[in-house]
């Protein structure tokens, strides 16, 4: 049996990852650190599918996305495909 992982856990991994990505140091993400974190998750996309994944992200199109934005998005993302 795998252990399940808890959403604390989860929310600090997260949390380490977009700060890795996060290069500008700002603590938002731009839209290129926010292509370069999807190809990290392994998230397989072509221009449209990119384009449709910034705005889930991003939706008010202000090309910054901040972690409590991201973890919304990831929690989402997770009930998904579970």
């Amino acid at each position: 049996m795998v252990p399940v992982q808890s959403e604390e856990m989860e929310k600090e991994e997260a949390f380490k990852l977009f700060h890795f990505v996060n290069r500008t140091d700002t603590g938002f993400l731009t839209h290129s650190e926010l292509q370069a974190l999807l190809l990290i998750l392994g998230i397989k996309y072509n221009r449209k599918s990119l384009q449709h994944c910034v705005h889930d992200i991003d939706p008010s199109g202000t090309g910054l996305t901040d972690f409590p934005t991201f973890w919304a998005w990831w929690c989402q993302k997770r009930i998904l495909v579970m």
